[in-house]
Order: C-alpha cells, then structure tokens, then sequence
C-alpha cells in the first residue's frame, strides 16, 4: 500500500488519534459554551466533541471552525494573544504532554503519520480562507455549508449554532447576501432552513458550486 493510500485510511477510521489516546497518559477538560481556550506550550490538544471557533483581534471578521479530532500543537499557539479560540458549543479536550506523544510515535516509526495529519488541518485551513476570498458569494455559501456538512458523521444536520449571522461571518459576506444566498438555495432544494437544526437536503447541489472557476470578488 502507498504512503498517501494508508494516510486515507488512517484519516477515515481515525486510527492514528486512537492509537495516541490508547498509548499515552491523557487528561480530560472539558470546555463550557462561549470559553476561550489558553494552549501550554507543552501540551498537545485533541478536540474530541464540539465546535470552537478561531480569529484575531485585528480582523474578527475572519474566522475558521475547528471539528472533532482536530489535533492543536500548544507550540504553535502559546503567547499568540491576537488569537482568538472560542467554543461555540459545550466541547472536550483531551490533553497530552507533546513530547511524550511525538517520543513514542517517533520510536514507533509513525510520527509522520501524525505530521500528515497536522499538514491535511493546515490544508483545511487554506481551504476556508478560500471560501472567504476567492469565490462569489453565493459559491462562498454554499462551499461553507458543504464542507462543514461533510464534517459531520451520519446526520443531515447543521449545527444548531448555524445562523445568517454566523454564515457571513465565516464567508466574509453581509447579512443580506447570505440571506439571498440561502433562499435561493432553498429553492434549488439543497437545504432547508425553515426551522433549527437548518438540514443539507441534496450534497450534489452543492458540490455544483465546488466545480466553478475561483473569482476574486467582491464581499458585499
């Protein structure tokens, strides 16, 4: 099996972050809704349930959602005060010492499947930033709602923090556009947001939006 074929495997079936919860000592925190999160420089996080958001104090209109198994590096976030990470719903921590974690990966050949991991977040990121910039912003919403329904195992759902609101803080979008958005949407059939939780009726009307040419645009 190739490298980059055992990587989707251990990505699906999330083998990778069972293996660090089965091998090393681990606590647990558990985050109240609206707590902000301070990371230790020696500790590595990983998300286990609920949603946090991320932004800075500079540009609170550009944020990112994290989901669960998301892995944080206290390293990369210690001492950073212009970030900004906020539960938008109750949530739990598992906390690990990071050089415990990275010692027995390493002496058990599987700390680039770890580093694999961390890079396939990172791309994810990017891939936000994406929605936020380079699309229309009808494409802005629709590829938001996708991806953040392709997060979600077994349920059509949404989550219930979703909002108009929400939505355009995440796309960089006003308030009217995002409701323009969604009700065209709606009426295509690919979502229902008449009532909470808001429900992905038809994921192949909006892969459609996934399949367009970037456009820098503008984000009103």
């Amino acid at each position: 099996m190739k490298f980059f074929e055992l990587q989707d495997l251990l990505k699906q079936d999330n083998v990778i972050i069972d293996y660090i919860l089965f091998k090393c000592p681990h606590t647990i925190r558990y985050i109240k809704k609206n707590q902000r999160i301070t990371f230790k420089d020696n500790r590595l996080y990983i998300q286990k349930s609920g949603y946090f958001q991320m932004s800075y104090v500079e540009n609170k209109e550009m944020k990112k959602l994290s989901f669960k198994n998301a892995v944080w590096v206290g390293h990369f976030y210690n001492g950073k005060n212009n970030f900004i990470v906020e539960a938008l719903t109750e949530a739990k921590l598992i906390v690990f010492d990071v050089d415990e974690v990275f010692d027995m990966l390493d002496k058990e050949n599987l700390l680039s499947h770890l580093t694999f991991l961390l890079l396939e977040q990172i791309r994810a990121e990017v891939d936000m930033f994406e929605v936020q910039f380079q699309f229309r912003p009808k494409e802005r919403v629709a590829r938001f709602i996708k991806m953040v329904s392709d997060k979600i195992d077994g349920t059509d759902e949404l989550p219930r923090f979703f909002s108009m609101d929400f939505i355009a803080s995440c796309c960089c979008c006003s308030r009217k556009v995002v409701s323009k958005a969604l009700n065209e949407l709606s009426a295509e059939g690919a979502i229902d947001f008449s009532s909470k939780p808001w429900l992905v009726l038809d994921k192949e009307k909006l892969e459609k939006y996934s399949e367009d040419t970037p456009l820098i645009a503008s984000n009103h």
